[in-house]
């Protein structure tokens, strides 16, 4: 019989200590509240005017499924694009999930970055990246940008190290090449950055280093 009377003790216990929290809180509610506020203002200006939008550009794709005597993911894009018939065997570098890995390689990532762009007055995207993250070590002369005519057999050492660089951050934290889901052969190839143009243009220059590649192989086995 001392249980329930321990526990109806325990429970009124529990109670009043709850009003008595609530009455201590409510007599600082006005701080309380103006604190929230402040909180509130400083993080709405913080996020207004100290942090960058991040924009994704977004490349979907269809892989060829086996034996569907297709050219693979990249002839598939390639026939999408209006490049016509690149068929061929799906199997090989450009088969299966080998196109993703293809998507994200130092080589397709390079020549993507080296291109001059129409959109960017013959400038290219290596240059537009440095004055997108790099504008600080850029105004404090640390490091300077890229001639417009790369060369990259006349890089410096910290021109390699520097591209290297960027390739490791595009590909680690900007770059994302999967399948939509396992049930579907779909590929979703997503550029962001900060800078709304350059992740477009880049996804874009991505697309068609690889089909360029794909065609290079293509052509040359034709040639054999």
């Amino acid at each position: 019989q001392q249980a329930p009377a321990s526990d109806e003790v325990s429970l009124k216990e529990l109670i009043l200590k709850g009003k008595d929290w609530f009455a201590y809180l409510w007599g600082y509610k006005w701080r309380i509240l103006l604190a929230g506020l402040l909180g509130g203002a400083l993080g709405f200006v913080y996020a207004k005017y100290f942090t960058k939008a991040t924009y994704t550009a977004t490349v979907s794709f269809t892989l060829e499924q086996k034996g569907s005597g297709g050219a693979g993911a990249l002839g598939g894009l390639a026939s999408s694009l209006g490049l016509g018939d690149v068929g061929g065997s799906s199997s090989g570098m450009f088969g299966g999930e080998n196109v993703l890995h293809l998507m994200k390689s130092n080589r397709i990532i390079h020549q993507s970055l080296k291109e001059a762009q129409v959109d960017l007055k013959g400038g290219h995207l290596l240059n537009a990246y440095l004055k997108n993250h790099f504008e600080k070590p850029l105004k404090e002369k640390k490091i300077e940008l890229f001639a417009e005519d790369l060369d990259s057999t006349t890089f410096t050492r910290q021109q390699d190290s520097l591209l290297l660089m960027i390739t490791k951050n595009i590909r680690e934290g900007q770059l994302v090449a999967e399948r939509q889901d396992k049930k579907t052969s779909i590929i979703n190839l997503e550029v962001k950055d900060n800078n709304e143009e350059w992740a477009y243009l880049f996804s874009k220059a991505l697309v068609k280093n690889a089909i360029d590649l794909y065609l290079e192989i293509k052509v040359g086995k034709l040639m054999r």
